[in-house]
């Protein structure tokens, strides 16, 4: 395989995996940090974590006009904090990972009151 081979099948996995994110936090299934974690390296920023979930959020409302287990007030509440989060991102904040990753972990049915409950693995 040349480069630009390597570089399309490397492209394709990243597309892969970022649908895989979008919908491991929909379902609120844990593997959403392993698939966060495996795009780590690939993304320019991560704002675009921010934008797949946004843009997954919004594609499943249109489709299905409604988000699995999620009411009117919770969305509300996840679009709320996805823009908060941009807009750290975007002014240059070092804590624009860490926010995303505990919005990441409040996500999760297991993750309350700051512990895991439940099975793991």
């Amino acid at each position: 395989m040349n480069s630009d081979q390597l570089k399309d099948l490397t492209k394709g996995f990243y597309d892969i995996e970022r649908y895989y994110l979008v919908e491991a936090f929909l379902k609120r299934n844990p593997e959403v940090l392993e698939v966060f974690e495996r795009l780590r390296p690939y993304l320019h920023s991560y704002a675009e974590v921010v934008a797949m979930i946004g843009r997954g959020l919004v594609y499943n409302l249109l489709k299905t006009r409604s988000v699995i287990g999620l009411n009117k007030s919770e969305i509300k509440g996840i679009v709320e904090e996805l823009s908060t989060i941009d807009r750290r991102i975007k002014k240059g904040s070092h804590l624009g990972y860490v926010l995303l990753e505990l919005f990441l972990f409040k996500s999760l049915e297991d993750f309350r009151k700051g512990a895991f409950y439940g099975r793991r693995g």
